[in-house]
């Protein structure tokens, strides 16, 4: 029981920091490429079409991260597990926390829809002449 409230203590802690990470990175390419924005803009993409152009970018970009870090930690997992059993002689087992994976999941994906949502609907207040001269 100790051991479980220690790991949900854990978890707790990692999508805190996992939050602000993805907020913080997420924000920061979005002003980062605020020119190409502007230029996409200026050939003819409406409001909406530009949002929706950042976020399949960014939900490309975590949704990739996290299939690869999910397989990468299950494999490792296993290997570990494995190893352990065998050495303390003992049936393997192995229990996936499908609850944390979901939680981290969810708070990756909430996270990179409201870093995108908030810079690129400030720049779509912008005019596109000080996106492009940098005025913003």
């Amino acid at each position: 029981m100790i051991f479980d409230i220690l790991i949900g203590l854990v978890a707790c802690i990692a999508l805190v920091i996992t939050f602000f990470l993805l907020l913080v990175a997420t924000r920061q390419n979005v002003r980062q490429n605020i020119w190409e924005y502007g230029v996409l803009r200026s050939i003819g993409v409406t409001k909406e079409q530009g949002k929706r152009i950042y976020m399949y970018e960014a939900f490309t970009v975590v949704t990739s991260a996290a299939i690869l870090g999910t397989i990468c930690g299950i494999i490792n997992a296993v290997v570990l597990t494995a190893e352990l059993c065998m050495f303390a002689e003992i049936p393997f087992s192995m229990d996936l926390p499908y609850f944390q994976t979901f939680m981290v999941l969810t708070v990756a994906l909430t996270t990179t829809f409201i870093a995108v949502w908030v810079p690129v609907t400030a720049v779509n207040k912008l005019q596109i002449s000080r996106i492009l001269t940098g005025q913003c």
